[in-house]
């Protein structure tokens, strides 16, 4: 029911049930991270880790207290215990003190929090760890964007370098599984592309749903939405572009209805478009929707520039949207 929005000043509660605010609590600090652990609020801000007691009123900036002077840019719960990551190091944070234990080196600008384990790609190497355990591995090279597959044990990634950090791959689409479980032994069951492979070999985005993996190019290429079954490569239709009033560029990110599966939303630079059975059913833009243009941006140019990038469905089937660098709304449902 309870979503916490991270800003420049704090924590907005907002009730995802009813879609409003519920609450702002203002730290007066930009804020990049939150959890809620042993009783306690913790917010990872740029002036380091701040707490209050559930029990407290946390609208008051009064309660909150600086626990320590890490610069977390996420923080986690699991297996009843708080973990801090930043740009270099990865902590476990004593819930009462603020006081911590790094755990290992780390740099990343993704972490993906699994039902048992985290990985964290973006940097120069992607890493598991598992809290059950305490283990913190690199599983394979450097992946800008990262999904797992947990039926083959495997993950998808668009890789930036590979393993040795050596040779620039430039994000192409490659699929890792290790031998026996041995970390140290990546396979790559896909590498590169061939003749049969992907429209183009360039992900910014991807999504694994019931065995299959979305994709998109990203900003400034086109909008090729990719489809793999394990077998082969489709995409959606694209047909359409040349009636719409905008250029059909750039693709963000994507996310698949869990009530529908042949439904998918897509956010891009020019909206949010609808795809049924790999066919555009719907595009929202300005004008027939909430959907603001980016603030400064006047005239035709508007349609081109009403930027979607984010976009995400919750287990009741209402898809979240994050309209970017609008003029004032930034998040619909």
């Amino acid at each position: 029911k309870w979503v916490y929005m991270c800003t420049a000043f704090g924590l907005v509660k907002v009730n995802a049930a009813a879609a409003e605010i519920a609450d702002t609590y203002n730290l007066g600090r930009n804020t990049f991270g939150m959890a809620s652990a042993g009783g306690m609020m913790f917010a990872a801000t740029a002036d380091g880790l701040y707490g209050a007691s559930l029990a407290d009123n946390l609208t008051d900036k009064g309660v909150w207290t600086r626990k320590n002077a890490r610069a977390y840019s996420r923080l986690f719960y699991m297996n009843g215990r708080l973990y801090g990551a930043g740009n270099g190091f990865l902590d476990v944070i004593d819930t009462s003190t603020g006081a911590f234990t790094q755990l290992g080196n780390v740099t990343f600008s993704d972490l993906q929090r699994l039902s048992d384990h985290v990985v964290l790609s973006g940097g120069d190497r992607t890493y598991e760890f598992w809290p059950a355990t305490g283990a913190l591995s690199v599983i394979t090279g450097a992946f800008s964007r990262c999904c797992h597959d947990p039926s083959s044990r495997s993950y998808w990634g668009a890789e930036k370098a590979d393993a040795t950090g050596a040779a620039t791959m430039g994000d192409k689409l490659a699929n890792v599984t290790f031998a026996d479980g041995d970390l140290t032994a990546p396979q790559y069951v896909v590498r590169g592309i061939g003749p049969d492979g992907p429209l183009a070999n360039r992900f910014a985005f991807m999504r694994l749903k019931d065995g299959l993996l979305y994709g998109v190019e990203g900003e400034d290429y086109p909008a090729d939405v990719m489809v793999y079954d394990g077998t082969r490569w489709s995409a959606f239709d694209n047909s359409f572009a040349p009636g719409l009033k905008c250029r059909y560029t750039s693709d963000h990110s994507l996310d698949i209805d869990p009530l529908n599966p042949q439904r998918v939303l897509v956010g891009g630079h020019t909206g949010l478009y609808e795809f049924t059975d790999g066919r555009m059913t719907h595009h929202w833009d300005m004008d027939n929707s909430p959907l603001q243009p980016t603030a400064g941006i006047e005239g035709d140019n508007r349609y081109n520039y009403t930027v979607v990038y984010g976009v995400a469905f919750d287990a009741e089937g209402t898809a979240w949207v994050t309209n970017a660098m609008s003029k004032s709304s930034s998040l619909f449902s």
